[in-house]
């Protein structure tokens, strides 16, 4: 079967995508099974993610829970089922305009394992065998700094219908808490580090901050594979529906479920000690650094190797829990004593922490854009 006219050839792997759905056909299994086959689970090596290893207790307090997600994946507890499906969601027009650019995003995670991409005949099979699965508008916005023909950020629309989406029916209670470090946090850590680097009796020494990014953040956790029939998409455009297997964008438990490996790897860091001799004898004290999600602000004084060990105990953190394909080159910084730090403006020698100019510029236009309109909708300003 030859991909519809609405999308270049090759958009997505068809060859996989017509393995997979005839397997569903012959086979008729339910999604779970389905699932695990698909990522290679079984009794001797359960992981979904193979990239994600367990760790030993003595790690961090969170260790025993982080290693139940590497072998099972996140489950996505409800307080109440979704209502019943009998018409799929449309998507928003504007994936329409976007569809070869949403199907080379959807190729890359296919491509990673993270998709499961069948035909749409076989949903019914699907939901004969097993609960419903259940479907999600997505659309596409532009991507800040890039041309919308060249790059687009896409949109799942988990909050979709009102009141009986995945997000709202949720149950958050029973995830792992966020913590977010803010504006206070970023002033005391350089504080912290510029008193620590004057015990050793040069008051003169900077500090410096370098940001570091994990690439793809909760994509690399998976699901729980009873969980994936909560994160359907179908494009009728295509003849497609696509599983998401992992964590997803716009999806209330991402946030909760990420903050698990990104709170272990900051233990791993901050438990984090110098190597170099000379350093270890003058300045062995573990490293420092502040966090916000997926981001961190690595916080460091300049003596000898402390500011190139740092940033080396940060990369060993975040590929021992998350993989090799954890760390983001392009985002990550040198090391700066003014610039942005989580979104903010931070200068370790004035020690101020500041909104960014621009970001204020733009709150204004908005205020005054706002003012003119002669009416507004829960969108309209965004």
């Amino acid at each position: 079967q030859v991909p519809l006219n609405k999308a270049s050839n090759d958009a997505l792997d068809w060859e996989k995508c017509e393995l997979w759905s005839e397997y569903v056909r012959k086979n008729r299994c339910n999604l779970a099974d389905l699932v695990k086959i698909y990522r290679g689970e079984t009794v001797l090596d359960p992981r979904p993610n193979k990239h994600l290893n367990t760790i030993p207790d003595t790690w961090s307090q969170y260790a025993s829970r982080w290693n139940e997600v590497v072998n099972n994946g996140i489950s996505l507890d409800l307080l109440r089922e979704p209502p019943w499906q009998s018409q799929l969601p449309k998507n928003h027009p504007s994936l329409k305009d976007n569809l070869d650019l949403v199907l080379k995003s959807y190729k890359q995670g296919q491509e990673e394992g993270k998709y499961l991409i069948l035909r749409r005949d076989v949903l019914d099979i699907l939901n004969e065998q097993g609960p419903q699965l259940k479907f999600y508008p997505i659309g596409a916005v532009p991507k800040p700094g890039y041309d919308m023909s060249e790059k687009i950020r896409q949109i799942n629309d988990f909050s979709f219908p009102d009141g009986d989406s995945l997000n709202d029916c949720l149950d958050t209670e029973k995830f792992f808490p966020m913590h977010f470090e803010g504006v206070p946090h970023i002033l005391n850590n350089v504080k912290d580090v510029q008193a620590r680097a004057a015990q050793h009796g040069d008051p003169a020494l900077t500090t410096f901050v370098a940001n570091t990014d994990v690439s793809g953040a909760y994509r690399h956790v998976p699901l729980a594979a009873e969980s994936a029939r909560l994160q359907c998409v179908s494009i009728p455009e295509v003849d497609v529906m696509i599983i998401d297997t992992a964590l997803s964008f716009g999806c209330k438990a991402s946030g909760y479920g990420f903050e698990l490996p990104a709170q272990i790897i900051q233990d791993l860091h901050r438990s984090s000690e110098p190597h170099c001799r000379l350093t270890v004898n003058l300045a062995p004290e573990p490293f420092s650094d502040t966090k916000w999600a997926d981001d961190t602000s690595i916080v460091e004084y300049d003596l000898l190797s402390r500011l190139h060990e740092s940033k080396w105990a940060q990369y060993k953190a975040m590929t021992t829990i998350l993989g090799p394909t954890a760390i983001q080159m392009d985002k990550d910084t040198d090391y700066f004593t003014f610039g942005s730090c989580l979104g903010l403006q931070v200068d370790t020698l004035d020690n101020t922490v500041s909104m960014k100019p621009e970001k204020i510029q733009k709150a204004l236009d908005r205020i005054r854009e706002t003012r003119l309109r002669p009416r507004l909708s829960k969108t309209s300003g965004l």
